[in-house]
């Protein structure tokens, strides 16, 4: 598996991974109103390309074949993370996760912090985030709830 930044021609990719994983892996948490209101805000080229910039946006890649993203920005938020459908559960959501924690501590961020879905709760919990809160955001009408996680780094 490689890891590097993200860069811009990596944008229909990272559309594609986005779009797949929450139709396939969130869809056993979500409702279909929920879900297609989640993946259609990840289908502008123009978000990517902001994110890309504004924050530390890493890839991994196995076979030059995009299997995962994630993102924080300056003050520790972990805006994304997400893993190919057909590779969960291999250690990918972890090693970039480790990255992302790498560049906080780099970065001298006392603390990591997410909204965290549910689906992917159980994995934050495993890994030493606790819930601090919860973040309800309305996207088109559509509400979620979703778990605000942290992790103390110092």
């Amino acid at each position: 598996m490689i890891l590097r930044q993200a860069e811009h021609n990596d944008i229909p990719a990272i559309i594609d991974l986005f779009v797949n994983t929450i139709k396939s892996v969130n869809s056993r948490d979500y409702s279909l109103l929920q879900i297609s209101t989640w993946y259609s805000t990840g289908k502008n080229p123009e978000l990517w390309k902001k994110k890309i910039a504004s924050e530390y946006f890493i890839i991994a890649e196995i076979n030059q074949v995009l299997v995962g993203f994630a993102s924080i920005n300056e003050d520790g938020f972990l805006d994304f993370m997400y893993v190919h459908k057909d590779y969960q559960g291999k250690g990918i959501a972890r090693t970039l996760l480790n990255k992302l924690e790498e560049k906080a501590i780099a970065q001298n961020n006392e603390k990591i912090y997410s909204y965290v879905s549910i689906t992917a709760k159980p994995f934050f919990l495993r890994l030493g985030y606790s819930i601090s809160g919860i973040k309800r955001r309305v996207k088109n009408d559509v509400e979620f709830i979703n778990s605000v996680m942290e992790k103390k780094l110092k």
